[in-house]
């Protein structure tokens, strides 16, 4: 089961020239990982270290003209959700359903971006696809790291075949109408659709059935999918991207299942109700 969290409480200050930002994670464990992230997508111009506090992370600099953009990213981690998996970096635009702390009885509200997922995967509401793949990518172009992708991909269906049907597909047609990379075809086996496994970690229907069918050699490829659950089939992707050869594999997910995730556990206080600044909610 993969870890999940953000970050919270940016702080910055500036002090001989150097400019300091210090960024607590939640969780804690997830400080490598956003470490790891933070130090890929900015590069050698910055500096990433752990704070004194076990979930502080420190990034400074000297370099005036790297101050914003760090911001930038930092402020996007904050407002979305980063996942541990075998990607080099992953994330989902929010959690899609948030369950009050103080009621355990199971029933959660569905996050903005839950509603836009699943009103785009079930009610295949043409609006909510093409604003979903519209937040999508305006993600990757605020991402540093994920606007060095040169391909685009998404995980086979359940029925088997090309990727090229399906939620995960219309996704990345849409955007990538925008972002103009290479698609890279995968095909896949025919299995139990994931949804009726979504209270399972058990990736053994997934495991090994994923093949890339083109040279895609030292590639950085971004992988776009609707709705994360355990991390199956995004796993299954990167491991056949990887056979394939490529340099990078980056993750981006409409919805994270926050109740299959290790970390932060699902509840409003923990995950911020993501929604696109200056926007009427549809949904209230």
């Amino acid at each position: 089961m993969p870890r999940c969290g953000r970050m919270d409480l940016i702080e910055s200050s500036e002090m001989l020239g150097r400019w300091r930002f210090v960024a607590t994670v939640l969780p804690l464990s997830l400080r490598t990982k956003l470490m790891r992230t933070l130090q890929m997508a900015l590069g050698d111009q910055v500096v990433v270290a752990p704070g004194m506090n076990a979930n502080e992370i420190i990034v400074t600099s000297g370099e005036s003209d790297w101050e914003r953009p760090t911001h930038r990213l930092l402020n996007l981690l904050a407002q979305h959700v980063t996942i541990e998996d075998d990607t080099d970096a992953s994330h989902a635009l929010a959690v899609h359903t948030l369950f009050d702390s103080q009621v355990d009885d199971g029933n959660g509200v569905k996050s903005y971006i839950g509603e836009v997922v699943s009103d785009a995967k079930y009610s295949r509401d043409s609006w909510s696809e093409a604003h979903l793949a519209e937040l999508m990518t305006e993600f990757v172009d605020s991402h540093p790291l994920f606007r060095r992708a040169t391909h685009i991909t998404c995980p086979p269906g359940s029925s088997g075949g090309n990727n090229t049907s399906g939620l995960a597909h219309r996704l990345v047609e849409h955007t990538n109408a925008r972002l103009g990379l290479q698609f890279v075809t995968i095909q896949g086996m025919s299995r139990v659709p994931r949804k009726s496994k979504r209270h399972s970690n058990d990736c053994s229907d997934v495991n090994g059935t994923f093949q890339v069918s083109q040279r895609v050699e030292g590639a950085t490829v971004l992988v776009l999918d609707d709705l994360y659950g355990h991390g199956c089939t995004v796993n299954e992707v990167a491991r056949s991207l990887r056979a394939a050869r490529v340099r990078q594999v980056l993750a981006l997910s409409g919805s994270k299942d926050a109740t299959g995730c290790e970390g932060l556990p699902p509840h409003q206080g923990n995950w911020h109700d993501w929604h696109p600044p200056n926007l009427d909610l549809p949904f209230q």
